[in-house]
């Protein structure tokens, strides 16, 4: 009976093979005993290591904000547990801590006291202690911060949204602070009856702010949520100037919007083609004027649940963005992403937590550059029975290529960093045996259905690979 492999004219769709790097980094999962431990951040302040901020949720359902210092080899030094009693506290959104001028860190997240919920605006200093706070808002409407950021002027801008001028929805939120955090003014940002979320915010070269998160609407049918990415570019006193909404059928993910050394803008998030949920990660370069898409480039294969979490520029003006990728029905991994200034893809990762081939459900929240050329991204995974179900902060340290201690997995040959021709796959059809021959060490290769469920996972013996016995198309 044959069985047949996807060929070598697709791979681009989907070529899951793994393979192991030599570079020894590190790929850890932080547990605090929690039912939730979440890495919603990572910054690097001086060279003794690396700071993480968690969401953590204990077992009678108090969030607390965690920090935890990680070494250089991702082992930990110290953590401290930021609380309020009768309180919860919660981090803001992916990358919502950020270096201040006098090595201290400053973060925006919100604070509920029963049922009232406030922006909270935190500043600390580098061992992980609070140098003061600030809550915003009223009794009367919710509010949440998402990210904040220092200003050139010494002082900060926060962003989040809250309902306090549309009752039935929520509206973008931008609050500019002096250097203790002190009120200067507040912008809010919306249409009336729809949703508009701000999770992310940067100070572009003008002086202005730009604001990026997601436009919930429903077309006249509450049945249908459509999420769509949203930009905002506003000027130094926060008014508006143009809004970007790519406006698409199904539940996209929403923005994350950085200014480029040309003084455009470009933004991750996801691009969905029908309202099944189906998406594929996705960059979108805005020109700064008037927020025109001047390119849109996608990026893996269509899945639920897949999106740009987080972007960067770096000194090469080459782009770096983390996110996650759906597997299957309800599993989904890490995704890395590093491309050229116009968007053409240099590798794409996307990555386990887990090296023992069992699926989880992990996410990859934010990214930065290390000194030694490679990449630190964290995140949260989350396992699935036979194993206990848990929630864990994850942290994976990789190198210039994209690549760690754990699973590094490449996505199309010929647009994602390997040559064309480096891997060689016979016969195809077949009858239930090939052969690989690749430039690349493989230690093992992953076989997917093409409901992208993992078949099986196989060392190689003498570059032979057998496949299942049942007749079908698969994926490696």
């Amino acid at each position: 009976m044959k069985a047949y492999l996807l060929g070598f004219v697709f791979v681009s769709l989907f070529s899951a093979f793994t393979l192991q790097c030599e570079a020894q980094e590190f790929n850890k999962r932080y547990s605090l005993q929690n039912q939730i431990d979440n890495a919603f951040n990572i910054d690097q302040i001086d060279s003794s290591g690396y700071w993480l901020t968690v969401a953590s949720e204990d077992s009678s359902r108090n969030f607390t904000i965690v920090t935890i210092k990680i070494d250089e080899q991702g082992d930990t030094l110290w953590t401290n547990t930021y609380g309020q009693a009768g309180k919860d506290l919660f981090v803001g959104w992916s990358n919502s801590l950020a270096v201040t001028s006098d090595s201290g860190l400053i973060m925006g997240g919100a604070l509920r006291d029963t049922s009232e919920t406030f922006g909270h605006l935190v500043k600390f200093n580098k061992a992980g202690d609070t140098v003061w706070t600030k809550t915003f808002g009223d009794s009367s409407n919710f509010h949440i911060f998402s990210q904040a950021i220092p200003t050139r002027d010494g002082g900060y801008a926060v962003t989040g949204h809250t309902n306090r001028s549309d009752k039935n929805e929520l509206d973008a939120w931008l609050v500019k602070t002096d250097s203790a955090g002190n009120l200067e003014w507040e912008k809010t940002y919306g249409i009336w009856n729809e949703r508009e979320a701000s999770s992310s915010i940067f100070q572009t070269s003008d002086g202005g702010f730009l604001l990026s998160g997601e436009r919930v609407h429903t077309g006249g049918n509450p049945a249908v949520r459509n999420i769509d990415p949203l930009v905002i570019k506003v000027d130094s006193a926060g008014n508006q100037l143009w809004k970007h909404i790519n406006d698409t059928p199904g539940r996209d993910g929403g923005a994350d919007a950085i200014e480029t050394s040309d003084s455009n803008y470009v933004y991750g998030a996801s691009i969905s083609v029908s309202q099944n949920d189906s998406s594929k990660a996705a960059l979108v370069k805005l020109n700064r004027k008037n927020g025109n898409v001047l390119w849109s480039k996608t990026y893996g294969f269509y899945s639920g649940g897949s999106s740009f979490l987080s972007i960067q520029e770096l000194s090469d003006q080459s782009l770096i963005a983390a996110g996650v990728i759906g597997i299957g029905f309800i599993a989904s991994h890490g995704m890395i992403l590093k491309t050229k200034s116009n968007g053409d893809s240099l590798f794409m990762r996307i990555i386990q937590e887990s090296d023992t081939g069992k699926d989880n459900r992990s996410a990859l929240w934010d990214i930065i550059p290390t000194g030694d050329g490679g990449y630190i991204s964290c995140g949260r995974t989350v396992t699935f029975p036979p194993d206990t179900l848990a929630k864990f902060s994850w942290v994976i340290k990789l190198d210039s290529n994209g690549c760690g201690i754990g699973n590094c997995t490449l996505v199309s040959l010929r647009e994602h960093g390997v040559a064309q021709n480096s891997l060689l796959l016979y016969p195809n059809p077949s009858n239930g045996v090939v052969h690989l021959e690749c430039a690349e060490t493989l230690s093992f290769v992953q076989i997917f259905n093409v409901q992208g469920q993992l078949l099986r996972q196989q060392s190689l013996q003498d570059n032979s690979l057998e496949l299942p016995p049942n007749k079908g198309m698969y994926l490696l």
